[in-house]
């Protein structure tokens, strides 16, 4: 077996050892919130987001009615009523007569008193602060055959308060217009002008039918969309960015990703490899999932296999990016991350609702840096999609009538997903390499014939730690804050096959000592020999710090990460 197939062997081992932790930690040892994070959470968020429209719905239904005999004014007028009618002072006999006949049958019944003009309806029937009228209805006689001046027709206003007329409706409930006050009040009148007793059939209708009504509301919140909810739209992915970035942070911080690169861990490649493969394989049934309450809530129009893909790509994209945004920063990086893609998506929704459309290439741009990006231009493209009442298509600019939009392609954005999902990782690699590696200052690993002949397994030569205190503290305590020295010039020797036990009380630096030898903390001053590779110093370092992992489990994930040098 070559050497290049040896190093590929190992870093499969590494990897699949790595991503074996990740899934341990995750899976098995926080399993409950881990469960909370990939499925309650987002499932919960995108289902109350896209949700919002059945709870806005009206329960009015549409279509057209039975007919039914029209209502008669005795049989629905409430008792004690107000009802007033206004006859002015040139009106003529005719007015009178019809007035005569309408409230005959209701004198017993309702309160019925004849008013000369308006402004003294304004007085007797006030309106309170609801709204709410304190009459059941009014009639103003404009015009008649035997009246003075007009145009001797009849002509007359019916007034009656809104708050009897209700806020929905069904054609298919025909006792249900019996309240409407409008309808045997005409029917009274006119009955009473044409001198007839004959009752009509009558039926409800609308110009509109239940399924044009159902996506004429479809519009409407797909106009809430466009407008700013796919933002509590994309807070749906929150979760996954909390979750990658926190797991990377608190490894750095507690010093497991050192850890690793002790215990021969240390292919970068791997490591950043392993946090984009478990975490895939943790989220990968959420993005299914919502994909498929986008394609039954929002995209009906559209094929479920786009909004699932499309979940997945950006899926992917986001947890290469968290992967790459965590190497920059350890304290409160969660919180940056989380603001920076917000606010990053919220301008992607200011581009996308301006007057003038961006360009294809800064649509794409904006895409490949930030999946966040690229979550909004897709969505308000879908979204556009489904509001035309037009399936999904990939390859074509989504309609928008009267409004021009970017100009790149759905498909277009996901192949910018796709150059994230490999790029990011790309740059994590060298950045990992660079910045959160083992510290190699001071420190000399020999091979070779001379080095397995020695009898010295490790000496260290004058080796001193120093902590300086921040700029900031120096700053505020003007300059009171003195260097800690946790490791003055230390000199000792081990042998091979010898063991070495540093002790001391407690501070007095033989943690210190232990990650200077190991590579975990970088030398102020002195020198470190090794005669051995660098992967077998730190075999059988097992802090006692991390108790997101045993002992016992660390050793066995890293007997399958071993580096190869000859033996198994």
């Amino acid at each position: 077996m070559n050497k290049l197939s040896l190093s590929t062997t190992l870093w499969l081992r590494q990897t699949q050892a790595l991503t074996k932790k990740i899934l341990l930690i995750t899976l098995v040892r926080h399993w409950l919130s881990t469960l909370i994070r990939c499925l309650v959470i987002p499932i919960l968020v995108l289902s109350l987001a896209l949700g919002v429209q059945n709870f806005t719905s009206s329960n009015n239904k549409y279509g057209i009615g039975k007919p039914t005999s029209a209502p008669i004014l005795s049989e629905v007028t409430p008792d004690g009523a107000k009802l007033f009618i206004i006859q002015p002072s040139g009106a003529g006999s005719d007015v009178s007569a019809v007035i005569e006949d309408v409230v005959k049958p209701l004198r017993k019944k309702a309160q019925i008193e004849i008013l000369k003009d308006e402004q003294e309806l304004m007085e007797k029937c006030p309106t309170d602060i609801n709204g709410k009228p304190d009459c059941y209805a009014a009639v103003i006689f404009n015009d008649s055959p035997l009246s003075d001046g007009g145009n001797k027709q009849w002509n007359y206003t019916m007034r009656c308060g809104s708050s009897n007329l209700g806020s929905s409706f069904d054609v298919f409930q025909s006792a249900k217009a019996a309240t409407n006050p409008y309808i045997p009040l005409q029917l009274a009148i006119d009955q009473a002008i044409t001198n007839s007793s004959a009752v009509p059939d009558m039926y409800m209708f609308t110009r509109t039918t239940q399924e044009q009504a159902k996506a004429a509301h479809r519009r409407k919140f797909i106009d809430m969309i466009l407008g700013g909810l796919n933002l509590v739209c994309f807070a749906s992915m929150l979760s996954l960015v909390y979750h990658v970035v926190g797991t990377i942070a608190s490894e750095r911080e507690s010093g497991m990703t050192q850890l690793i690169d002790v215990m021969g861990g240390g292919a970068f490649s791997a490591r950043v490899l392993s946090y984009l493969i478990a975490f895939d394989i943790i989220y990968l049934p959420s993005w299914i999932i919502l994909g498929g309450i986008y394609s039954s809530l929002l995209l009906p129009t559209s094929s479920a296999g786009i909004t699932i893909l499309w979940q997945i790509l950006t899926g992917w994209a986001l947890t290469s990016g968290c992967v790459f945004g965590a190497t920059f920063a350890i304290r409160y990086s969660t919180i940056l991350a989380v603001i920076a893609l917000i606010g990053m998506a919220a301008f992607a929704q200011l581009l996308d609702s301006q007057t003038e459309p961006i360009t294809a290439s800064v649509a794409m741009a904006f895409s490949i840096m930030f999946p966040s990006c690229s979550y909004v231009f897709v969505l308000n493209s879908m979204a556009r999609y489904e509001k035309a009442g037009k399936a999904t298509n990939i390859y074509a600019i989504p309609p928008s009538p009267g409004f021009e939009v970017q100009k790149a392609t759905i498909g277009t954005l996901w192949l910018c997903l796709c150059l994230s999902i490999v790029a990011f990782p790309l740059v994590t690699i060298a950045i990992e390499r660079f910045v959160h590696g083992t510290s190699r200052r001071g420190r000399q690993f020999k091979t070779g014939p001379k080095a397995d002949n020695t009898s010295l397994a490790l000496q260290v030569i004058g080796v001193t730690k120093t902590y300086k205190a921040s700029i900031w503290k120096r700053m505020c305590c003007f300059g009171k804050r003195h260097p800690v020295i946790a490791v003055n010039s230390m000199t000792f020797s081990s042998n091979k096959q010898q063991v070495l036990c540093l002790l001391g009380s407690n501070g007095s630096g033989k943690t210190t000592t232990m990650d200077l030898i190991t590579g975990r903390q970088s030398l102020t001053g002195g020198s470190i020999q090794i005669n051995a590779p660098a992967s077998k110093i730190g075999k059988t370092l097992l802090p006692s710090e991390l108790p997101a992992a045993t002992s016992n489990s660390r050793q066995q994930a890293f007997v399958r990460n071993e580096t190869y040098n000859g033996t198994n």
